[in-house]
């Protein structure tokens, strides 16, 4: 009786050693290390509640007692979760007529239009995408 492993590994010369050895660190102690570091570093950008660290932290920072309901919208637009929406080319028309419409609402200062636009715009596409939508409900 025998078993299914390859005669170069069961070699009862002792030159064998050196690949069994191999082996047994690459699969039995690498590899879980690995799997188990790779899931380590994607599960810490999330709280227990799946909710990025990065927005916990945004929400904590500027959440206050003190704050007025118009910033409210302000603070909920900087969650991480939204760099993750896709955002493709042909939406930047769609995006630049619903800008216009709800423009007014922004509370853009008129003495600096141009400079308020051109910092609006430069927001990540995402963000934007977001915040024109929840201004315009």
């Amino acid at each position: 009786m025998g078993i299914a492993l390859p005669q170069f590994i069961l070699n009862m010369n002792g030159e064998s050693g050196g690949i069994l050895l191999l082996c047994t660190v690459g699969l039995c102690i690498l590899l879980p290390l690995v799997i188990a570091s790779i899931y380590l570093w994607r599960s810490s950008k999330y709280t227990g509640n799946h909710v990025k660290l990065q927005t916990r932290q945004a929400y904590f920072e500027f959440l206050q007692p003190s704050l007025t309901p118009s910033k409210v919208m302000d603070i909920f637009i900087r969650a991480a979760e939204y760099a993750e929406i896709p955002v493709r080319k042909s939406d930047d028309e769609s995006l630049q007529k619903l800008f216009m419409s709800v423009k007014s609402e922004l509370n853009l200062d008129p003495k600096k239009l141009k400079q308020e636009e051109a910092k609006f715009w430069k927001k990540h596409p995402a963000t934007i995408k977001v915040g024109v939508f929840l201004i315009h409900e």
